[in-house]
């Protein structure tokens, strides 16, 4: 019986390993930028439980992004997130909102906050140098979750703080694709060699990125 045990559990890690392992995203061609190449400084930061990307509004920005986010020519640069909608839109969302999500598939939305100059530096950051053509295909993913309709992208109200709003985004939430998980996938397409499959917590998103940038303490 215990022999049949360990063979059972020693399949198990056969199976997950390789499955886990090639959720594993590294693009070695994009990250680090070479050492004489233009870099572009993004920052993942850190909401308690949730993370975001703050991200600065470039020429590649404008040629990526949205033409119709709500984007004024002083800002600089914005503070990106994805995550449940319910949850995210409700300011005191209650304990079903928040078990919702993790049961089945829900619909989503994007947050993105617009500065005038660097924000939150009040939270604790992961600062990150891309490469120009890593930052071009971070944008391109993260344009490919606004819901287009006419061809605009669909607001759906003012978000939580800043010059914010709040954009209808098509893939649904699920607890195997949540906040946390997304910011850390967009770093990836960005070439920074992360693994979302094992991100559930900021925290661990957090340290993930940490292995590839610079802590920034409040």
């Amino acid at each position: 019986m215990i022999m049949n045990t360990c063979h059972c559990r020693l399949w198990i890690l056969l199976v997950l390993i390789p499955v886990l392992s090639a959720c594993s995203i590294s693009r070695p061609d994009l990250f680090p930028a070479a050492d004489d190449a233009e870099v572009v400084e993004v920052e993942l930061v850190r909401h308690g439980w949730h993370v975001g990307l703050i991200l600065p509004i470039n020429e590649n920005f404008a040629d990526k992004m949205p033409e119709d986010l709500h984007l004024r020519e002083s800002h600089r640069y914005i503070e990106i997130g994805w995550g449940d909608r319910a949850y995210y839109m409700d300011d005191s969302p209650g304990i079903w909102t928040t078990i919702k999500g993790g049961i089945w598939p829900t619909p989503s939305v994007i947050h993105l906050a617009a500065f005038e100059r660097r924000p939150l530096q009040h939270l604790e950051r992961i600062r990150l140098e891309l490469s120009v053509e890593g930052y071009q295909e971070m944008l391109s993913e993260i344009a490919a979750y606004f819901t287009i309709r006419e061809n605009q992208v669909e607001v759906l109200g003012y978000g939580l703080y800043g010059d914010s709003r709040f954009y209808a985004s098509d893939p649904r939430y699920t607890v195997f694709r949540n906040s946390n998980k997304w910011a850390v996938r967009q770093l990836g397409h960005a070439g920074v060699p992360v693994r979302p499959a094992w991100v559930l917590f900021a925290a661990t998103a957090m340290r993930q990125a940490s292995r590839h940038g610079e802590r920034l303490q409040p």
